[in-house]
């Protein structure tokens, strides 16, 4: 199957855009949970060292139900639109 004759504009949008937005807003959850939770408590060191790793754990929430099938919801959506 050629991956490139079914992606027009419309299912490039469906297909590579919506799940980076998700990833945007998975990681922005996570950093604004940590920020309201450890701003205040912890020392401002230990709290930017962590500011990455919470990052990376965004990206984890957002990579593993992509992989786990997550994305076949895109496809479906892929498909709904093309119609």
């Amino acid at each position: 199957m050629d991956l490139f004759s079914i992606l027009t504009f419309g299912s490039l949008i469906i297909y590579i855009v919506l799940p980076l937005l998700l990833l945007f807003v998975a990681i922005s959850a996570c950093m604004y949970i940590y920020v309201a939770l450890f701003k205040k408590v912890l020392p401002r060191s230990i709290y930017h060292f962590f500011l990455g790793p919470v990052a990376i754990i965004g990206f984890l929430i957002w990579a593993v139900p992509l992989k786990t099938g997550f994305s076949e919801f895109f496809k479906s959506l892929l498909v709904v639109f093309a119609l």
